[in-house]
């Protein structure tokens, strides 16, 4: 059972692996890579309902065990001190033990977050299949810091079983867990998670974040050469420009610099 020594644990095994990070990647289309994310230096922060996988911020992946004794005590001395009436004690005491009350509050409680998805690497093949439109998008590398006033970064914890939550754990360490938390099948993604603070869908970041873009190895050359002339009257500094090539020897990807 996950408590609250397990929870702590892995958010320090979290913060950690993000402080070790220097760059985050994330894979896009051409036309939002170039006129959303770079034009406008914005990130997109969606709604967990969106996502792709069906059991991402589910609440079906958090299975909750309460102890109704320990829980009836805490609602007897909270009702104590706050004087709260013995009508609204009942109604307290009826929903006590039941899981259903828990999962419910966090299915509600993820109304109020948004999302936006990085990588920790740019050349994982199925990455760029599925959201980079078959190679025919980019990847860009961005230098930002972990933790600012409009969201944070969590990396995704993937598990191979749901496991059982204490309904006595503190309940933000529990919806870290529920936000950041997806099946093992997912791991080649090696997804870092912006959770925006917020709630607002569209967040603007600073240009000298973005440190290089790399294209997809199915861009064509032309398209290459008219981008880079887009972006470069975007006034973004220093940029490294790339192109994905398909590798034979590892039936992967290797990254050549284009020479400008």
């Amino acid at each position: 059972m996950l408590s609250n020594t397990d929870f702590k644990r892995m958010g320090d095994i979290g913060l950690q692996k993000i402080m070790s990070l220097q760059y985050f990647y994330k894979y896009v289309n051409l036309y939002d890579g170039v006129n959303h994310i770079l034009k406008e230096n914005t990130f997109k922060f969606s709604d967990p309902l969106d996502f792709n996988d069906p059991f991402d911020c589910n609440e079906q992946l958090i299975h909750v065990t309460i102890d109704k004794k320990k829980e009836r005590e805490i609602i007897e001395e909270a009702s104590l001190k706050f004087n709260v009436s013995r009508k609204d004690k009942r109604k307290l005491l009826i929903k006590a033990g039941n899981p259903k009350t828990y999962t419910d509050a966090l299915k509600e409680k993820k109304k109020d977050y948004k999302v936006s998805c990085f990588s920790e690497i740019p050349d994982e093949i199925l990455m760029w299949s599925h959201y980079a439109d078959k190679h025919r998008g980019l990847c860009i590398k961005f230098e930002l810091d972990f933790m600012c006033d409009d969201y944070v970064f969590y990396p995704v914890n993937y598990i191979s079983e749901v496991q059982t939550v204490d309904g006595m754990a503190n309940t933000p360490f529990v919806f870290y867990y529920f936000v950041t938390v997806k099946a093992n099948r997912w791991a080649y993604e090696k997804e870092i998670r912006a959770v925006s603070k917020t709630g607002n869908s569209i967040i603007h970041y600073h240009k000298q974040a973005v440190k290089e873009i790399i294209f997809g190895c199915n861009v064509k050359t032309a398209t290459i050469e008219s981008t880079i002339r887009d972006i470069k009257r975007m006034n973004y500094k220093g940029l490294i420009f790339s192109k994905m090539e398909l590798n034979p020897k590892t039936m992967g990807l290797k990254k050549i610099l284009i020479k400008l």
